[in-house]
């Protein structure tokens, strides 16, 4: 973060849950304070903007909506723009997360893998259990583990279904 802060001396600005961003401030600190930048010009590296779950949120010209994602032990969020979502590093959605995303054209998600069961990730069956349940027009999986083979992985995939790549372009 301090490399970007540096080269377009500019804070960067940080949008998350308020509880995340507290989290954030205790472990790395030095990234809100002062960071001498150039010739004696300083300011933080990072500037904490909390935004709210189920909420619409503007950064720019860019409308979305967050939503809670749970990890394992701990929540992440996901993102709703106008016609696709983001999701991952979840292992389930609540009630509340799926209906949101019910229809979305386009889903982007994670899918860690499929040989076993994943305590923090979603694996192949309960990504495909959440696809049914949501219903995207099409989803591109992303944040795939090492034990998975691009042809047999593919392989496995209803035809809506598809698995990023580097170099990638998806038009929505």
């Amino acid at each position: 973060m301090r490399a970007f802060c540096i080269s377009s001396q500019k804070t960067i600005n940080l949008f998350s849950l308020k509880k995340f961003l507290d989290d954030i401030k205790i472990r790395y600190d030095y990234l809100f304070q002062d960071c001498l930048t150039g010739e004696n010009v300083s300011f933080p590296i990072l500037k904490a903007n909390s935004i709210k779950p189920w909420n619409n949120k503007q950064i720019g010209d860019i409308d979305f909506i967050p939503f809670i994602q749970n990890h394992g032990t701990i929540d992440s969020l996901g993102f709703l723009f106008e016609n696709f979502a983001y999701s991952t590093d979840f292992k389930s959605l609540n009630p509340r997360s799926i209906d949101l995303l019910k229809g979305t054209k386009l889903w982007i998600v994670d899918c860690i893998g499929y040989k076993r069961d994943y305590f923090a990730h979603v694996g192949l069956n309960e990504m495909l259990a959440l696809y049914e349940e949501i219903k995207p027009e099409k989803a591109v999986l992303i944040h795939m583990s090492h034990e998975i083979d691009y042809e047999t992985f593919g392989k496995m995939l209803p035809k809506n279904i598809k698995m990023a790549y580097n170099g990638m372009k998806i038009t929505v």
